[in-house]
């Protein structure tokens, strides 16, 4: 596996405040990964809708390439994140893709993002 630097999108808020986020499901390859440290032990959970689904996502501050950036993971890998120590703790974090077979008998293949601590 092959560190990388992925593309930090940066956009105009509020009162000038500029928001830094990147995109590791989209930006990294199988093969990939980037170095993350924790800011907070937790990301912030917001509830979702669309399409009469319900879910919840996690809006995670941490460092990368200098600087601070948001990311959004899902509650499974929100659980393992917050598993791993506390603020300071670097991560290397990694997109896996993953399947199984539905109650229909169809093969589903996702990404995952995945962490191991340094």
């Amino acid at each position: 596996m092959n560190e990388v630097k992925i593309k930090v999108e940066e956009k105009q808020g509020k009162e000038g405040v500029v928001y830094r986020n990147i995109n590791p499901k989209k930006a990294l390859g199988y093969d990939q990964y980037i170095v993350i440290e924790k800011i907070y032990k937790a990301g912030n959970p917001g509830t979702y809708s669309k399409n009469g689904k319900t879910w919840t996502s996690y809006n995670t501050r941490v460092k990368y390439d200098g600087g601070e950036v948001s990311f959004f993971l899902d509650e499974k890998a929100h659980e393992i994140f917050e598993s791993f120590g506390e603020p300071g703790t670097k991560l290397k974090l990694a997109k896996v893709e993953e399947s199984f077979v539905n109650a229909k008998g169809e093969h589903i293949t996702y990404d995952k993002i995945v962490f191991e601590q340094l």
